[in-house]
């Protein structure tokens, strides 16, 4: 995190996101962006990646793609994810940010 300096933003009225100009000496990521950006890529297999390397978890690529699909989770789903999840705790953050649940 010390070496990360990028700045990104969008306003209401823009079609895209914009960056500052800002010259860098050649490197491979100089601010730091790709490395901390690199899950907002929207490729469930980057996700997998990173909970093999990170977490150590082993998780199956159609149940990341439902996540990423806003599919309903379940109460099992959530526990692949995290064993040790309180699903009535994690239910209300879920209804908070208005993501379906399905209470099977």
């Amino acid at each position: 995190m010390d070496n990360i300096s990028f700045c990104l933003w969008r306003l209401f009225k823009d079609t895209e996101w914009k960056i500052g100009e800002v010259e860098f000496e050649d490197d491979y990521d100089p601010d730091g962006s790709e490395y901390l950006l690199e899950l907002l890529d929207m490729k469930p297999s980057s996700y997998q990646e990173f909970a093999r390397d990170y977490y150590e978890l082993e998780l199956e690529l159609p149940m990341i793609e439902s996540i990423y699909k806003k599919k309903p989770i379940t109460k099992e789903h959530a526990k692949v994810l995290n064993p040790e999840v309180d699903f009535d705790l994690l239910s209300k953050d879920l209804i908070e940010i208005g993501y379906p649940i399905d209470h099977e």
